[in-house]
């Protein structure tokens, strides 16, 4: 009986350690600059080739026609495309890189991940417009809290962005190719970062308004303070 106890005490602790494993935090700061051959543990779904043909940067290449691709990263080996994205307190994390074109430009560009039955879908052209033959920077883009700006498929919304962020599958980027004809592409500086949250600064309106409340409070105040003293006054002279 106590052979069985130990044995389903250690089967516990050996789960406890390989989910705490899986869902480890990244260690970081991290950046991917692709300056060897190879993908570095990133891969695609289908829709493009990927590859890393000397060019110190992730080829993403198009054949003719209409075409998407996930473009993503798996693993790494310090779990950088997955696992717990949430941020110290305090702090964002961030998520920068480079996408580089030639003459053509992307039909469509989003930063994505996925966690277990959610894709979220950040979309960059709405804020970040993409120029032809250009090195473009996408910057300082928050991973670990969330936005309006994210979108996606599944269960989308403030509180579930808050578990998935937690337990990210992978992590990379979403493209589409514009008009018939092959298109390629290149994917550059992947690179997380913490930076400290903004702190809110006030409306002008706002502030106005704050300042009236004081005045307001202070007139008020001294009014009340010159009665009581004239009352004061008014009873010392009595006497």
């Amino acid at each position: 009986m106590s052979n069985r106890i130990n044995n389903m005490v250690v089967w516990i602790a050996a789960l406890v350690v390989t989910s705490s494993a899986c869902l480890a935090s990244p260690v970081l700061p991290f950046s991917q600059s692709w300056t060897n051959s190879g993908t570095a543990s990133w891969t695609n779904d289908g829709g493009a080739t990927v590859d890393n043909p000397n060019t110190n940067a992730l080829r993403i290449a198009f054949g003719s026609g209409p075409g998407s691709s996930y473009i993503y990263g798996t693993g790494g080996t310090n779990g950088q495309y997955g696992g717990d994205f949430k941020a110290p307190a305090g702090t964002n994390l961030t998520v920068s890189f480079k996408f580089i074109t030639g003459a053509d430009t992307p039909g469509a560009l989003y930063l994505a991940f996925q966690s277990g039955g959610e894709m979220w879908r950040y979309n960059l052209l709405a804020s970040d417009p993409i120029a032809a033959n250009s090195t473009n920077q996408i910057s300082s883009k928050v991973l670990s809290s969330y936005s309006t700006q994210w979108g996606g498929f599944g269960n989308i919304n403030s509180t579930q962005y808050a578990a998935d962020i937690g337990a990210v599958d992978w992590i990379g980027i979403y493209v589409a190719n514009s008009g018939f004809g092959a298109q390629t592409y290149w994917l550059d500086d992947w690179t997380y970062g913490y930076e400290p949250v903004p702190v809110p600064v006030p409306e002008p309106e706002t502030v106005w308004m704050i300042l009236a409340v004081v005045m307001s409070i202070g007139i008020t105040f001294r009014s009340r303070l010159v009665d009581t003293m004239n009352q004061m006054k008014t009873r010392f002279t009595k006497v």
